[in-house]
């Protein structure tokens, strides 16, 4: 479910917490990167620094969203996301092309040495 969306830097970041197991939850997180690019705002964090566990789903709303910011010049990053979700993002090669901050300062600090 999504707690905020809010801009930090140039980025827009999206902030979900639990529970993301929901179909219905994911697509709330599918239809605000929808709204986002409709907007015009191509630079977006999803932080899951409140999220212990990520349905498939949640994978394919993210590598979509990915490819369809990078057309417009984007970029997507994830902020905060526990040991299980980066294992298995690694597992699956997505750290490869979406960076995983391990927290929010670290991804001020990236924007700061931006």
């Amino acid at each position: 479910m999504i707690q905020s969306v809010r801009k930090l830097g140039n980025y827009t970041v999206i902030d979900v917490t639990d529970p993301s197991r929901s179909y219905d939850d994911i697509t709330s997180i599918r239809d605000t990167l929808e709204t986002l690019l409709e907007q015009g705002e191509y630079s977006v964090a999803i932080n899951l620094n409140k999220v212990d566990f990520v349905h498939s789903y949640f994978i394919k709303i993210l590598t979509a969203g990915y490819k369809k910011l990078k057309v417009k010049g984007g970029d997507l990053c994830v902020i905060g996301a526990n040991e299980f979700i980066r294992n298995l993002m690694r597992l699956l090669n997505i750290d490869e092309f979406i960076t995983v901050f391990s927290n929010e300062e670290s991804f001020k600090d990236y924007l700061q040495s931006k």
